[in-house]
């Protein structure tokens, strides 16, 4: 007998990437209705507030990055790829669905929403804020009042 450790996150991920895939495959081949959110890595150093976006396939006319009262907002969308012969076309797997997509992250008080910067390579979309003066680390200075002897 195999004794294995169960891991519980990685069988709800499991449970959740069975349900959600099994009812995005289940929907008609015509369905225009699709919906879709970029996988997204959020970090942070001394002085910035990072976010990369994974969108392969996009055009960056097809993306639109605001923010608002301290939340970015991510949107776009992946148009259908057309076919030569559509008609005839037997679909076996569509991972990659066409739609529409909108992804928002409250950003962190001490972030500055308006220094964002954007940039799209490779289907990556990284976007940089700047942190507030008032929570970058400083410095102090160290002083004595003793004389030297």
């Amino acid at each position: 007998m195999i004794l294995t450790r169960w891991n519980a996150a990685a069988d709800v991920d499991q449970l959740l990437k069975t349900v959600f895939d099994d009812s995005v495959a289940s929907r008609g081949r015509n369905d225009t209705s699709h919906t879709w959110a970029p996988r997204m890595n959020v970090w942070e150093n001394d002085e910035n507030f990072s976010i990369e976006a994974a969108m392969p396939g996009l055009n960056m006319s097809d993306i639109e990055v605001t923010t608002h009262k301290q939340v970015l907002t991510v949107r776009g969308e992946r148009k259908a790829k057309e076919h030569d012969d559509a008609a005839r076309d037997t679909v076996h797997l569509q991972d990659i669905v066409p739609g529409t997509f909108s992804r928002s992250i409250r950003l962190p008080e001490y972030v500055n929403a308006d220094s964002g910067s954007a940039q799209y390579e490779q289907g990556i979309l990284s976007l940089t804020f700047r942190k507030k003066e008032e929570v970058k680390p400083k410095q102090i200075a160290i002083t004595s009042n003793d004389s030297p002897a």
